[in-house]
């Protein structure tokens, strides 16, 4: 019981472990998540081994497997689950791409909105801060607009 909490609360305590970290912490906050996605598959294979530990030591290892076959691993159980972890990750991508296309679309309509010196502003701020980012190749197209 211990394992599977700690299994489930380990996403907790990356997030607020993400709360505290700095937009410079970038490297280390990915470390941290793959160790992360370490620590959850060693409890969840410790959590799993426990349980068939269990289950042979308490005699119990053919009811559990009869039970498993007759309501668990049913076709319609495995089907269902399937469908539902896809169309969870469906819905998320869709809603995702949904909002980085609204919040580009706004941000383009804002930038249409503005004063032509106000433009050429913006996009000499944004050319110095890739510059600093070190991005300054992947600039041409705001390079680009500034000189028409």
């Amino acid at each position: 019981c211990f394992l599977t909490i700690v299994l489930l609360s380990m996403g907790v305590l990356t997030g607020w472990r993400v709360l505290k970290l700095k937009d410079s912490d970038r490297e280390r906050f990915y470390k941290q998540v793959w160790v992360e996605y370490g620590l959850k598959l060693i409890f969840g294979a410790a959590v799993i081994a426990l349980l068939i530990i269990w289950a042979l030591q308490a005699s119990v290892a053919d009811d559990v497997m009869k039970y498993a076959k007759q309501h668990i691993l049913t076709a319609s159980a495995v089907l269902g689950g399937i469908v539902e972890f896809w169309a969870k990750k469906i819905v998320t991508a869709i809603a995702s791409t949904d909002a980085v296309l609204l919040a580009f679309t706004n941000s383009e309509a804002w930038m249409a909105n503005l004063p032509l010196a106000d433009q050429q502003s913006h996009q000499r701020c944004v050319a110095d801060f890739a510059d600093v980012m070190g991005q300054k190749d992947q600039l041409a197209v705001v390079e680009f607009q500034e000189e028409l």
